[in-house]
């Protein structure tokens, strides 16, 4: 795959989440020469809605780190499964 291609590797990053296969999704989310806020928000989401919401958490973290600032997350579940600390939630909020 062309290296600057980042259409290409979050399709298939989305592809490795949809079958929740995050380990998979991690490894290549890791090679990507180019990520973009959609690479970063598929993998979250990914975590999100696979009840890894402390792992969803860390990406995050890692991502505002990296200098993007832009990142809404969907939750469909009760807070109560999302298995994340509260106190987590309140220092990025």
């Amino acid at each position: 795959m062309h290296e600057t291609d980042v259409f290409s590797w979050t399709s298939m990053l989305v592809a490795y989440i949809r079958a929740s296969r995050l380990a998979e999704a991690c490894s290549l989310f890791d090679s990507m020469p180019v990520r973009n806020v959609v690479a970063w928000t598929a993998l979250i989401t990914g975590f999100a809605q696979n009840g890894e919401g402390e792992k969803a958490l860390c990406v995050f973290k890692e991502m505002l780190e990296e200098g993007y600032y832009i990142c809404i997350v969907s939750v469909k579940r009760k807070p109560s499964r999302l298995k994340v600390p509260h106190s987590s939630i309140k220092t990025l909020g």
